[in-house]
């Protein structure tokens, strides 16, 4: 039907004022819903309750409704304007309508522009979804391809206006597109986003948070082990305050010094197992020198620690040759009779494990093997005799707060310690594991602490288990505890700050300073 050009300007007007005002006003409520959201979220990733989640999953109701008013209200406002249009094929007020900001391609509302704006939310709602995959790993990644799949056909409805834009020679084209896209997945992004923001707000496996100095530890009975660069951490702890530890535990490492030199040295020699004659050599004489000088505890009260030392054969980063040196180390220090050493055959570089989520013989991140040997277990009773295994309990995981124990910026925000509610009341055992390069929370979430094996002891034998949490920085991409020196050249004495870090959480739970 024909139209006049003032009805049409009048009905114009009126459809355009009331629809932005719906668009306005609903992304109102949309942006105000996401504070509050984001708000929620991040209370429950702190306080890691339901009845914080609840409230979060919740808020998701308006956003979804703010973003299905904002697609309905743009569809429906230009195919008013294409009926409107569409009958009338000459005559010079439509011109005067393409002048219009929600017409022009000069302006943000332009018919290019905004399905552009939501290609490209949803392409960064993606790559954060991707994020927080990987934090939840591995089963992460299971909601994740349930919310890539729409997201990814939103997409592709997107892209599809985005071309009928161009390629339309009508508005009643252009419109089909948007419809179109409006039917098919209007309701779709509502549930979507719900799913997505559920998964965000679905609580991780450490839901309660703990200061250290709530626990008392029995002080006879601590101890240490490591991985890889954790192993190096873990010796330097050991040698330093042999006083405080009582064993450790050295899986895929090497011995205590032997980058004295920093990184050139720990590169080139240490890890490839060049030279280690010269350097177990050179590494024995730092130690007697820093005991002298009283920069690390007397080596006498080593004598009695329990040493394991455990290694792969096919180790190709850090090279097997280097636990034989490592055992040679602790022998001028130690009885003979304390220390074991285990080869584990086929064995990359990393740590053996019964629930380990990578087969025997690969490498790769979490560097947790299937290789028949549990590492936790060999480690544990060797330190503490005969260990029982036992189903951990999850809620008793908690986060605590590692700020206060780093000057230096490079321990993570916060570590995780394991409390058996018996041990809340005092004099339990501790055992602190130190994560590798890459293995530490901003690389693999919590999978080091869930299937690096050692949780299911803890409950049976009265052990608390402290993860202290690395971070990565530019001078360790890889989130390493430090053995070269990249914290300073006292990295492995007591003025180390990473050393004196974890030495603060141990006084913290033994109430005292420890000289």
């Amino acid at each position: 039907m024909k139209i006049s050009k003032e009805a049409a300007q009048n009905e114009y007007k009126y459809l355009n004022d009331l629809t932005l005002a719906r668009i306005r006003d609903t992304n109102y409520f949309w942006i105000t819903s996401m504070i509050i959201l984001t708000g929620v979220c991040a209370l429950a990733n702190e306080l890691k309750g339901w009845f914080i989640v609840i409230p979060g999953m919740l808020s998701i109701i308006p956003i979804c409704y703010a973003l299905a008013w904002n697609l309905e209200g743009i569809v429906r406002m230009r195919t008013y304007i294409a009926c409107m249009l569409e009958p009338s094929t000459q005559g010079g007020w439509e011109k005067a309508w393409s002048n219009h900001p929600l017409l022009t391609k000069k302006k943000i509302f332009a018919p290019e522009v905004v399905p552009g704006i939501f290609i490209a939310m949803y392409a960064i709602m993606l790559v954060y979804m991707l994020m927080i995959a990987k934090c939840h790993w591995p089963y992460g990644l299971f909601f994740f391809i349930l919310i890539f799949l729409p997201v990814i056909l939103w997409v592709a409805y997107g892209l599809r206006v985005l071309y009928l834009s161009f390629a339309s020679t009508t508005w009643k084209e252009y419109v089909k597109g948007w419809e179109k896209m409006e039917n098919k997945c209007k309701y779709k992004v509502g549930i979507i986003i719900f799913i997505f923001f559920l998964f965000q707000s679905f609580p991780t496996y450490a839901q309660n948070t703990i200061d250290l100095n709530q626990l008392s530890i029995n002080q006879k009975k601590i101890s240490v082990s490591g991985i890889s660069a954790g192993a190096y951490m873990a010796e330097q702890l050991q040698i330093v305050f042999s006083k405080i530890f009582s064993g450790v535990g050295v899986v895929s490492g090497g011995f205590y010094g032997c980058a004295q030199d920093g990184l050139d040295g720990a590169l080139k020699y240490c890890m490839p197992g060049k030279q280690l004659e010269d350097r177990y050599t050179k590494s024995l004489q730092l130690t007697k020198k820093l005991a002298n000088k009283g920069l690390i505890d007397n080596t006498c009260h080593l004598k009695q620690d329990k040493i394991v030392i455990i290694y792969g054969s096919d180790d190709n980063v850090v090279n097997p040759k280097s636990s034989q040196y490592t055992k040679r180390y602790y022998e001028h220090f130690c009885d003979r009779s304390n220390i074991s050493i285990i080869k584990i055959d086929g064995m990359k570089h990393g740590m053996s494990t019964l629930q380990g989520p990578l087969q025997c013989g690969k490498i790769g991140s979490p560097f947790l093997y299937k290789c028949g040997i549990d590492s936790a277990k060999i480690i544990l009773s060797t330190i503490y005799g005969d260990v029982k295994s036992g189903k951990p309990n999850m809620n008793n995981l908690y986060r605590f707060d590692q700020k206060k124990y780093s000057n230096s910026n490079s321990f993570d925000d916060f570590g995780y310690v394991y409390v058996p509610k018996q041990c809340l009341s005092g004099n339990c055992s501790l055992h602190i594991v130190l994560h590798g390069c890459k293995q530490g929370k901003e690389f693999v979430g919590e999978d080091f602490i869930q299937y690096s094996g050692f949780l299911k002891y803890a409950e049976r034998n009265n052990l608390i288990l402290l993860f202290p949490q690395n971070k990565s920085s530019k001078v360790n991409p890889s989130g390493c505890w430090d053995w070269w020196g990249y914290t300073g050249s006292d990295f492995y004495n007591k003025k180390a700050t990473q050393l004196n870090g974890i030495k603060g959480m141990v006084e913290d739970m033994l109430h005292n300073q420890v000289n």
